[in-house]
């Protein structure tokens, strides 16, 4: 048994339904990066002038519930 392509399909299977997403935080929302991370898989972190831009992995309803959360 090849263990990293038995991670790779798992992944790929519990993944299947998930969104790709970008997602600004302004810093002043930065408590919501905790639960972001918790809830999605952030594929990539930056912090520029505007706030944390993260691109994450997610359900829809997930991503939905963060930018509600930002309105």
């Amino acid at each position: 048994m090849n263990i990293p392509i038995s991670y790779n399909w798992l992944r790929a299977h519990f993944e299947k339904d998930m969104t790709e997403a970008d997602i600004i935080l302004p810093y002043s929302r930065g408590d919501l990066s905790a639960e972001v991370h918790r809830i999605m898989r952030v594929l990539k972190e930056s912090h520029t002038d505007d706030g944390i831009t993260l691109k994450v992995r997610a359900y829809s309803e997930a991503i939905a519930g963060i930018l509600r959360k930002l309105n």
